[in-house]
């Protein structure tokens, strides 16, 4: 009798313990309430500031903390977040298993032929002027222009050669002098800069951080030597699976509560130190 009692209570036990797996999503996380719908964010995991997942093993980083904060304003829904590669975000995201990502992401019209976009922007890539400290004061495309500083070339490909370009073009008494190279990587810019062969070159600030500011990059010893002085921004972009038109309409009803009552500016002073809206505040009606 003692044994059958031990085995009834053992039943029980077990049976306890399966209904409570039961309850609960992947990662122990609790299953959604009825009526709400999990739904899964993918992010870049390595795109400091705007996400990555920290020392600690913490997933965050501006575009991270808009989506928890959208979270919390949409109870109808629950995210779980899954930091990966950009290309499985875009690849996920298409194929619906994500049903939305950030990456960084600009907006292009291949981009509007695959995903679903808001009528909002959540955020933006700041380009920077980067100087040596004693140039400090050189805070525009109009100051370096004036300025007289050797501005390192660019390939013509790319995002700063663009950017001198379409200034000069609308700055003919004032023009930077623009040069080309085939081959000019990232940390041959910020070297060339601190070691006095050239005086200014730009920069996006998620390179900065990775390759200058965080304490373990690679040229970190720059840190001390180079300001960078963000004056524009590229839009940035939630991407969403093309059948997740009632989530977009959702997301983009809370972004923009968040943008309305200082959210979005305060989780970019946070992560970039500067607003990014203040420099790209797009509306783009939705298709």
């Amino acid at each position: 009798m003692k044994q059958f009692k031990y085995s009834l209570a053992l039943i029980l036990a077990l049976a306890f313990a399966a209904s409570s797996l039961a309850g609960c999503a992947a990662g122990g996380k609790p299953a959604a309430s009825p009526g709400v719908r999990t739904v899964t964010y993918a992010f870049s995991s390595v795109g400091k500031p705007a996400s990555y997942i920290d020392a600690n093993g913490n997933m965050t980083g501006y575009d991270v903390e808009v989506m928890r904060a959208i979270d919390a304003l949409l109870p109808q829904y629950e995210f779980e977040i899954v930091g990966t590669t950009s290309e499985d975000c875009w690849m996920g995201t298409e194929s619906g298993k994500y049903q939305v990502c950030t990456t960084n992401s600009f907006r292009t019209e291949a981009r509007e032929k695959t995903y679903l976009f808001a009528e909002y922007n959540q955020g933006g890539n700041l380009e920077g002027i980067i100087v040596r400290n004693e140039n400090a004061g050189v805070e525009t495309l109009a100051d370096l222009a004036a300025s007289g500083l050797r501005v390192t070339p660019f390939r013509p490909s790319d995002g700063p050669y663009g950017f001198i370009s379409a200034y000069n073009d609308a700055h003919p008494d004032n023009q930077i002098v623009l040069s080309t190279a085939d081959q000019m990587e990232n940390a041959d810019l910020l070297r060339s800069v601190g070691e006095g062969r050239y005086d200014a070159t730009i920069f996006a600030s998620t390179y900065w951080q990775s390759m200058v500011v965080d304490e373990d990059a690679e040229l970190h010893y720059l840190n001390d030597q180079l300001t960078f002085n963000a004056f524009d921004a590229i839009s940035t972009w939630a991407l969403f699976n093309k059948d997740e038109a009632e989530l977009r309409d959702a997301y983009q009803a809370a972004l923009l509560q968040l943008r309305e009552n200082g959210t979005l500016s305060a989780l970019s002073n946070q992560f970039f130190g500067v607003d990014v809206l203040s420099f790209c505040n797009e509306y783009i009606p939705a298709k």
